[in-house]
């Protein structure tokens, strides 16, 4: 496929992105972290329903947001519907679900809809994919959890986009909208790797903003980042 950075990679100075899961915690920090850079003058969303959040942003930011809003995320399977995201730079993967819910619709959100929008990816020709997975995560893995995060991770790798970005935070804390019980007794465990949802979803803009703006993305390679959680709290702690 030829790439859209085949052609503008060297001359962007302004990105665009779209992003899946972005009424979740990380999404809603992601969406926040986009509006409110210089270097970003769109982001698409596809949610189920729009947040009040977003009615508090400036006209300037959220002339920025495009929300397209649908009846469920089953509608990501059809990809040619899809079709309008060729001027995007970066798809960011921010769906997440819990176990609880049932094996069935975990496995949905975190790995059939992960797949279903980095086909999107492919199909529009956006050059990189940026998605949160999870530290231990294995295809090998004995849980049910991390070994879906494992499984997708490798299939994310086969679809072969420009550049991959694997993030594989801790225990995520702070979600305004999502308290997790585990992950408020590991904020007491010194030892245990854990981040901030702002640092997270700041990394995952700042990740974006260094492969376009300053590595410059190069279309003839297949480039996987797999950011552990103490890389994605240095790059989402900087000072860009």
């Amino acid at each position: 496929a030829e790439y859209m950075g085949e052609t503008m990679e060297a001359a962007i100075t302004k990105l665009r992105g779209l992003v899946i899961g972005a009424t979740g915690a990380t999404g809603r920090e992601l969406i926040d972290e986009i509006v409110r850079s210089s270097n970003w003058d769109k982001v698409y969303v596809i949610v189920r329903r729009k947040i009040d959040r977003w009615d508090k942003f400036t006209p300037e930011q959220a002339a920025k947001l495009e929300v397209i809003e649908v009846k469920s995320l089953d509608e990501l399977e059809d990809t040619p519907k899809w079709n309008r995201f060729a001027d995007c730079h970066s798809v960011f993967n921010c769906l997440g679900t819990r176990t609880k819910e049932g094996e069935a619709q975990f496995y949905k959100v975190d790995y059939t809809y992960v797949e279903w929008s980095a086909r999107i990816g492919i199909a529009n020709k956006i050059p990189h994919f940026s998605h949160v997975t999870s530290g231990s995560a294995s295809p090998d893995s004995m849980f049910f959890y991390l070994r879906t995060k494992g499984q997708i991770e490798e299939t994310l790798k086969k679809m072969k986009f420009p550049v991959l970005s694997l993030l594989r935070p801790g225990a995520i804390q702070n979600r305004d909208n999502d308290d997790r019980i585990l992950e408020r007794i590991v904020k007491y465990l010194p030892f245990w790797p854990k981040i901030e949802t702002a640092t997270l979803a700041r990394a995952m803009r700042i990740d974006a903003e260094r492969i376009h703006l300053q590595q410059k993305i190069d279309p003839t390679k297949n480039l996987v980042n797999v950011y552990e959680n103490s890389r994605i709290v240095e790059i989402g702690s900087a000072t860009n």
